[in-house]
């Protein structure tokens, strides 16, 4: 991807980001109006607006650390530790993230923080599967979310769309409350506020959902772009797709899948994830030259 593609894209995912905020938080002041006027729409739109600057203030290793998290030590690791090295002077960072070690035998990575007090966990069962290219990957992709600030917007939406599913339970509760006068004072409701009530939270989750997976394509193509090897996070992405699978054939009676709608999931489907990694392979860059041995041996 030449530069002038990739300012294009930089713009699109923007543009698409400030419309989905904007609805959500158009959707919550249209719920705080109808539930109490005015007053109330500029109370709720006044806490989101709080949140979004005050949530990423919470240390992301205390957060780590609530998630039986312990850093991992440059000694433990070092050529994990050589990758991320390498790929925050790729990206600019002024602070190298914190490496934590996760005791599951889950293959997963996630996280906190901000570009400049960041934290990424990585679990034990990732680290004993996947070899450092994959890991160099999965790396690239985490790291690209703390460049993008993707967790300030994520975590913002995140809370948005719980909190219009809380105001929407107090909105069907008051038109309960409000029934006897339907009932024999012939009073009128509006059916367009009824419906808003109870479809809110589904269409605040659809924006949150479609905002996520948004950001995790923008993710992963640069993560692309960081490690210039485009099949070492495909590599990844199907590993841990199949290890998920493996797990659920365990866990559930032969022959039973569990299908969950595009339409509800955070993240998108991981085939579409490994064809777009791969498009993009054809027009790599330099690739770490890197062993393709795992990574973790303790």
């Amino acid at each position: 991807m030449n530069k002038e593609q990739w300012l294009k894209h930089k713009v699109w995912i923007g543009l698409q980001t400030f419309f989905l905020v904007m609805a959500m938080s158009m959707l919550l002041g249209t719920l705080g109006w109808v539930i109490a006027g005015g007053a109330m729409a500029i109370f709720v739109l006044g806490l989101m607006i709080g949140s979004y600057f005050f949530l990423p203030k919470i240390s992301p290793h205390f957060l780590l650390r609530m998630n039986r998290c312990r850093e991992l030590k440059p000694y433990e690791t070092p050529n994990i530790h050589g990758v991320v090295h390498a790929l925050a002077k790729r990206a600019n960072f002024s602070n190298l993230p914190t490496l934590y070690y996760l005791p599951s035998n889950q293959l997963t990575a996630f996280t906190a923080g901000t570009i400049d007090n960041g934290a990424i966990a990585l679990s034990d069962g990732l680290l004993r599967n996947l070899n450092l290219k994959e890991v160099a990957g999965v790396l690239g992709h985490e790291m690209s979310h703390l460049k993008n600030d993707d967790l300030k917007v994520l975590s913002f939406a995140d809370v948005s769309s719980r909190v219009t599913g809380i105001l929407s339970l107090i909105g069907q509760f008051l038109l309960l409350l409000n029934l006897p006068l339907v009932l024999f004072m012939n009073y009128q409701f509006n059916w367009l506020i009824i419906l808003l009530l109870i479809f809110a939270p589904h269409i605040g989750d659809f924006l949150f959902f479609t905002l996520s997976r948004t950001r995790e394509y923008d993710a992963d193509l640069g993560a692309a772009e960081l490690t210039g090897d485009p099949e070492g996070l495909a590599s990844a992405l199907y590993k841990i797709q199949q290890h998920q699978n493996s797990v659920l054939k365990q866990a559930l009676f032969r022959g039973y899948r569990v299908t969950e709608p595009v339409l509800m999931r955070t993240h998108p489907p991981t085939k579409e994830r490994i064809r777009r990694l791969l498009e993009v392979g054809g027009n790599k860059s330099e690739t770490y030259r890197l062993p393709a041995r795992t990574t973790w041996n303790a």
